[in-house]
């Protein structure tokens, strides 16, 4: 076993110590469309591509690394002890360990094609590292970040749980939710179903890509559901149904209330480490914060909180 003061990366180095044969063609090569859909047959060749090999080889290293022989209900390796004794200094580890390995299997890409396929990556430098994100994020690698980050904010994620459960009646006026938007005044199920429901596939998206793309898409749901709602109306509410800031930091709050996603908090963390720095800071990088946001209110949802938010949205 290493301990956090270990070198970073070491793992991903080794895991170049045993690079089996290429045996060309490639799965797919012909019928790829683009440079992202050639590397990505690859990658699902694992005894024809050393570099496929080589993600497996990480991926298994990694998990004897930081888990245990003994598996839970679910048959999910359970963290090594030293590990859930002190996550918050393993988990900088395993993040600098993956984040190591991503860029090695960029350079190992780039080296071994050459020439035309190697021009062709260095121009698109984002898409090939959402590739190898992409590639690398498998389930129970996505599982263990999430278990570990899940462990750094355990106390938290104790509050966040509690308060779910405490405000699960909330309703759309509770929040602040403008009466246009209200889309529960005439029926007891919950308004936004649809994003709601897309969002709790948060879950079991894996890469930080695929998280995000979630985020998004609940995001464009909520406009789908104030349309849907107000579609058949004999008024024209067109020109006001303009979402706002406030707006969208309210709907998404009902919407985690309803949703009520374990380790939500710890599914964002995985983004805002891996992704991109474009991802993190620009337009998709808002809603993740905003979501952020919604989860520190959850938190600290008090009587009074309620009080100051209907208070606020009232003038």
């Amino acid at each position: 076993m290493q301990t956090p003061q270990s070198s970073v990366g070491s793992f991903a180095g080794s895991c170049l110590l045993k690079v089996p044969a290429v045996s060309p063609p490639y799965y797919n090569s012909f019928e790829a469309q683009t440079i992202v859909d050639f590397l990505k047959g690859h990658f699902e060749c694992v005894d024809e591509h050393f570099i496929a090999s080589m993600n497996r080889e990480f991926y298994f290293r990694f998990l004897e690394q930081y888990t245990d022989t003994n598996t839970n209900e679910l048959g999910e390796a359970e963290l090594r002890t030293e590990v859930s004794e002190n996550p918050g200094e393993w988990a900088l580890k395993m993040i600098e360990e993956v984040k190591t390995f991503v860029m090695l299997t960029l350079k190992c890409l780039i080296h071994y094609y050459g020439g035309v396929v190697a021009k062709m990556m260095s121009e698109k430098p984002g898409e090939m590292y959402d590739l190898v994100l992409e590639i690398v994020f498998n389930q129970s690698l996505s599982n263990l970040l999430v278990k570990v980050f899940s462990q750094c904010a355990s106390e938290s994620e104790a509050k966040y749980q509690e308060k779910l459960q405490e405000y699960s009646y909330l309703k759309c006026n509770d929040l602040g939710i403008g009466k246009l938007f209200q889309l529960d005044l005439d029926k007891e199920t919950p308004a936004y179903s649809k994003a709601i429901q897309r969002l709790k596939q948060i879950e079991n998206s894996y890469s930080p890509l695929e998280k995000l793309k979630v985020i998004i898409a609940s995001t464009r749901l909520i406009c789908e559901c104030v349309d849907d709602y107000w579609r058949d109306s004999e008024e024209d509410k067109s020109d006001e149904l303009m979402i706002d800031a406030d707006q969208i930091l309210s709907i998404f709050l009902y919407i985690v209330f309803k949703a009520r996603i374990s380790n939500l908090k710890s599914h964002l963390r995985v983004i805002f480490e891996f992704g991109r720095r474009m991802v993190q800071h620009g337009a998709m990088g808002y809603y993740v914060t905003t979501l952020e946001a919604c989860i520190e209110q959850v938190e600290t949802m008090s009587p009074q909180l309620l009080e100051k938010i209907q208070n606020y949205y009232s003038n």
